[in-house]
Protein backbone atom coordinates (compact mmCIF):
# COMPACT_ATOMS: atom_id res chain seq x y z
CA UNK A 1 0.00 0.00 0.00
CA UNK A 2 3.00 2.34 0.31
CA UNK A 3 2.94 3.46 -3.37
CA UNK A 4 -0.78 4.22 -3.07
CA UNK A 5 -0.17 6.28 0.07
CA UNK A 6 2.42 8.28 -1.88
CA UNK A 7 -0.12 8.91 -4.65
CA UNK A 8 -2.70 10.08 -2.13
CA UNK A 9 -0.20 12.40 -0.47
CA UNK A 10 1.05 13.95 -3.71
CA UNK A 11 -2.36 13.91 -5.44
CA UNK A 12 -0.60 13.76 -8.82
CA UNK A 13 -2.85 11.30 -10.68
CA UNK A 14 -6.38 11.47 -12.05
CA UNK A 15 -7.20 7.83 -11.27
CA UNK A 16 -5.77 4.42 -10.47
CA UNK A 17 -5.97 0.83 -11.70
CA UNK A 18 -4.84 -1.33 -8.79
CA UNK A 19 -4.28 -5.01 -8.06
CA UNK A 20 -7.02 -5.90 -5.59
CA UNK A 21 -4.66 -7.60 -3.12
CA UNK A 22 -2.55 -4.44 -2.80
CA UNK A 23 -5.11 -2.47 -0.79
CA UNK A 24 -6.58 -2.73 2.69
CA UNK A 25 -9.89 -1.12 3.76
CA UNK A 26 -8.14 1.86 5.39
CA UNK A 27 -6.32 2.87 2.21
CA UNK A 28 -9.47 2.32 0.17
CA UNK A 29 -11.37 4.68 2.47
CA UNK A 30 -8.70 7.33 1.99
CA UNK A 31 -8.94 7.05 -1.80
CA UNK A 32 -12.68 7.54 -1.57
CA UNK A 33 -12.32 10.48 0.83
CA UNK A 34 -9.79 12.13 -1.49
CA UNK A 35 -12.15 11.46 -4.43
CA UNK A 36 -9.49 9.61 -6.42
CA UNK A 37 -11.33 7.20 -8.74
CA UNK A 38 -9.93 3.69 -8.93
CA UNK A 39 -10.66 0.28 -10.40
CA UNK A 40 -9.52 -3.11 -9.17
CA UNK A 41 -7.84 -5.80 -11.23
CA UNK A 42 -9.23 -8.82 -9.44
CA UNK A 43 -11.48 -8.60 -6.40
CA UNK A 44 -10.81 -8.10 -2.72
CA UNK A 45 -12.67 -10.23 -0.16
CA UNK A 46 -12.77 -7.29 2.27
CA UNK A 47 -13.63 -4.49 -0.14
CA UNK A 48 -16.59 -4.25 -2.51
CA UNK A 49 -15.59 -2.05 -5.44
CA UNK A 50 -15.65 -1.84 -9.23
CA UNK A 51 -13.40 -4.49 -10.71
CA UNK A 52 -12.35 -6.61 -13.66
CA UNK A 53 -11.58 -10.24 -12.93
CA UNK A 54 -11.53 -13.65 -14.60
CA UNK A 55 -13.60 -16.77 -13.99
CA UNK A 56 -11.27 -18.22 -11.38
CA UNK A 57 -13.55 -21.01 -10.18
CA UNK A 58 -14.72 -22.02 -13.67
CA UNK A 59 -11.22 -21.96 -15.13
CA UNK A 60 -9.84 -23.99 -12.26
CA UNK A 61 -12.67 -26.51 -12.59
CA UNK A 62 -12.00 -26.80 -16.33
CA UNK A 63 -8.27 -27.40 -15.87
CA UNK A 64 -8.63 -29.97 -13.09
CA UNK A 65 -11.41 -31.74 -15.00
CA UNK A 66 -9.02 -32.08 -17.94
CA UNK A 67 -6.34 -33.53 -15.66
CA UNK A 68 -8.88 -36.03 -14.32
CA UNK A 69 -9.80 -36.90 -17.90
CA UNK A 70 -6.13 -37.65 -18.54
CA UNK A 71 -6.26 -40.27 -15.80
CA UNK A 72 -4.89 -38.40 -12.79
CA UNK A 73 -6.69 -39.18 -9.53
CA UNK A 74 -4.43 -37.90 -6.75
CA UNK A 75 -3.95 -34.25 -7.64
CA UNK A 76 -2.43 -32.03 -4.96
CA UNK A 77 -3.44 -28.36 -5.10
CA UNK A 78 -0.81 -25.80 -4.09
CA UNK A 79 -2.13 -22.26 -3.68
CA UNK A 80 -0.94 -18.84 -2.69
CA UNK A 81 -2.20 -16.98 0.41
CA UNK A 82 -5.58 -18.31 1.56
CA UNK A 83 -6.82 -14.76 2.22
CA UNK A 84 -6.78 -13.87 -1.49
CA UNK A 85 -10.20 -14.16 -3.09
CA UNK A 86 -8.85 -15.58 -6.35
CA UNK A 87 -7.04 -18.28 -4.37
CA UNK A 88 -10.28 -19.23 -2.62
CA UNK A 89 -12.16 -19.41 -5.92
CA UNK A 90 -9.50 -21.49 -7.66
CA UNK A 91 -9.47 -23.94 -4.76
CA UNK A 92 -13.28 -24.12 -5.01
CA UNK A 93 -12.92 -25.00 -8.70
CA UNK A 94 -10.40 -27.72 -7.88
CA UNK A 95 -12.72 -29.27 -5.31
CA UNK A 96 -15.80 -29.02 -7.50
CA UNK A 97 -14.05 -30.86 -10.36
CA UNK A 98 -12.98 -33.66 -8.03
CA UNK A 99 -16.44 -33.93 -6.46
CA UNK A 100 -18.17 -34.10 -9.84
CA UNK A 101 -15.83 -36.92 -10.85
CA UNK A 102 -16.60 -38.79 -7.63
CA UNK A 103 -13.03 -38.47 -6.34
CA UNK A 104 -12.95 -38.17 -2.54
CA UNK A 105 -9.16 -37.74 -2.35
CA UNK A 106 -8.14 -34.09 -2.23
CA UNK A 107 -5.25 -32.16 -0.74
CA UNK A 108 -4.87 -28.38 -0.58
CA UNK A 109 -1.80 -26.60 0.77
CA UNK A 110 -1.17 -22.85 0.99
CA UNK A 111 2.02 -20.81 0.90
CA UNK A 112 3.29 -17.33 0.22
CA UNK A 113 4.93 -16.65 -3.14
CA UNK A 114 8.46 -16.35 -1.74
CA UNK A 115 11.07 -18.79 -3.00
CA UNK A 116 11.87 -20.04 0.50
CA UNK A 117 8.26 -20.64 1.53
CA UNK A 118 7.40 -22.32 -1.77
CA UNK A 119 10.37 -24.66 -1.63
CA UNK A 120 9.63 -25.56 1.99
CA UNK A 121 5.99 -26.29 1.15
CA UNK A 122 6.89 -28.39 -1.89
CA UNK A 123 9.29 -30.45 0.22
CA UNK A 124 6.44 -30.94 2.70
CA UNK A 125 4.01 -31.94 -0.06
CA UNK A 126 6.44 -34.50 -1.49
CA UNK A 127 6.82 -35.96 2.00
CA UNK A 128 3.11 -35.89 2.91
CA UNK A 129 1.73 -37.19 -0.40
CA UNK A 130 4.20 -39.72 -1.81
CA UNK A 131 1.43 -41.31 -3.87
CA UNK A 132 0.29 -38.11 -5.62
CA UNK A 133 0.24 -38.38 -9.40
CA UNK A 134 -0.25 -34.70 -10.31
CA UNK A 135 0.19 -31.16 -9.02
CA UNK A 136 -2.13 -28.22 -9.66
CA UNK A 137 -0.51 -24.87 -8.87
CA UNK A 138 -3.04 -22.04 -8.71
CA UNK A 139 -0.57 -19.44 -10.03
CA UNK A 140 2.28 -19.70 -12.50
CA UNK A 141 5.54 -17.99 -13.32
CA UNK A 142 8.42 -18.38 -10.87
CA UNK A 143 6.00 -19.91 -8.36
CA UNK A 144 5.54 -22.91 -10.66
CA UNK A 145 9.23 -23.11 -11.57
CA UNK A 146 10.18 -23.28 -7.89
CA UNK A 147 7.78 -26.22 -7.54
CA UNK A 148 9.23 -27.99 -10.58
CA UNK A 149 12.77 -27.57 -9.19
CA UNK A 150 11.80 -29.55 -6.07
CA UNK A 151 9.93 -32.18 -8.07
CA UNK A 152 13.02 -32.78 -10.20
CA UNK A 153 15.08 -33.38 -7.07
CA UNK A 154 12.59 -35.96 -5.80
CA UNK A 155 12.12 -39.60 -6.79
CA UNK A 156 8.96 -38.73 -8.74
CA UNK A 157 8.93 -39.84 -12.39
CA UNK A 158 7.98 -36.55 -14.06
CA UNK A 159 7.28 -38.27 -17.38
CA UNK A 160 4.23 -39.86 -15.74
CA UNK A 161 3.39 -36.91 -13.50
CA UNK A 162 0.75 -34.31 -14.34
CA UNK A 163 1.26 -30.56 -13.89
CA UNK A 164 -1.36 -27.86 -14.26
CA UNK A 165 -1.28 -24.17 -13.42
CA UNK A 166 -3.64 -21.20 -13.50
CA UNK A 167 -1.43 -18.92 -15.59
CA UNK A 168 0.25 -19.14 -18.95
CA UNK A 169 3.67 -17.95 -20.03
CA UNK A 170 5.51 -18.31 -23.30
CA UNK A 171 8.49 -19.94 -21.64
CA UNK A 172 6.27 -22.91 -20.77
CA UNK A 173 6.67 -23.87 -24.45
CA UNK A 174 10.34 -24.59 -23.78
CA UNK A 175 9.94 -26.80 -20.72
CA UNK A 176 10.48 -30.51 -21.27
CA UNK A 177 7.40 -31.31 -19.18
CA UNK A 178 3.83 -31.44 -20.48
CA UNK A 179 1.90 -28.69 -18.69
CA UNK A 180 -1.75 -27.75 -19.01
CA UNK A 181 -2.47 -24.13 -18.17
CA UNK A 182 -5.18 -21.52 -17.94
CA UNK A 183 -4.51 -18.47 -20.11
CA UNK A 184 -5.97 -15.21 -18.84
CA UNK A 185 -7.06 -12.52 -21.35
CA UNK A 186 -4.58 -9.93 -20.10
CA UNK A 187 -5.18 -7.43 -22.89
CA UNK A 188 -8.95 -7.58 -22.38
CA UNK A 189 -8.54 -7.22 -18.62
CA UNK A 190 -6.45 -4.08 -19.06
CA UNK A 191 -8.76 -2.62 -21.69
CA UNK A 192 -11.87 -3.18 -19.59
CA UNK A 193 -10.25 -1.74 -16.47
CA UNK A 194 -9.22 1.37 -18.42
CA UNK A 195 -12.74 1.65 -19.82
CA UNK A 196 -14.21 1.59 -16.30
CA UNK A 197 -11.73 4.18 -15.06
CA UNK A 198 -12.46 6.53 -17.96
CA UNK A 199 -16.16 6.12 -17.19
CA UNK A 200 -15.47 7.43 -13.68
CA UNK A 201 -13.29 10.25 -15.01
CA UNK A 202 -16.09 11.36 -17.32
CA UNK A 203 -18.37 11.78 -14.32
CA UNK A 204 -20.43 8.63 -14.88
CA UNK A 205 -20.70 5.29 -13.09
CA UNK A 206 -20.12 1.88 -14.78
CA UNK A 207 -23.23 -0.19 -15.47
CA UNK A 208 -22.15 -3.00 -13.15
CA UNK A 209 -19.79 -3.50 -10.23
CA UNK A 210 -17.85 -6.60 -11.29
CA UNK A 211 -16.88 -7.75 -14.78
CA UNK A 212 -15.84 -11.41 -15.04
CA UNK A 213 -13.97 -12.48 -18.20
CA UNK A 214 -13.60 -16.01 -19.51
CA UNK A 215 -10.30 -17.87 -19.63
CA UNK A 216 -8.77 -20.39 -22.03
CA UNK A 217 -7.48 -23.90 -21.36
CA UNK A 218 -4.10 -24.40 -23.06
CA UNK A 219 -2.68 -27.89 -23.57
CA UNK A 220 0.96 -28.70 -24.21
Amino acid sequence: SAPVETVIRRRNVDGLIIGAEQLDPAITSRLIEEEIPFVFIGRNAQIQHYSVDVDNKGGSDRLVSHMIGEGYRKIVCLSGPASYLYTQERVEGYRSALARAGIAWNAVEYTSYSIEATRDMMARIISLYPDMDALYVTAGGDFLLDCIDLLRLSAIDLHKFGIGTFDDYRFFDYLSLPICTIRQPLKDIGSKAAELLFTFLSGSVPEQMNYILDVELVLR
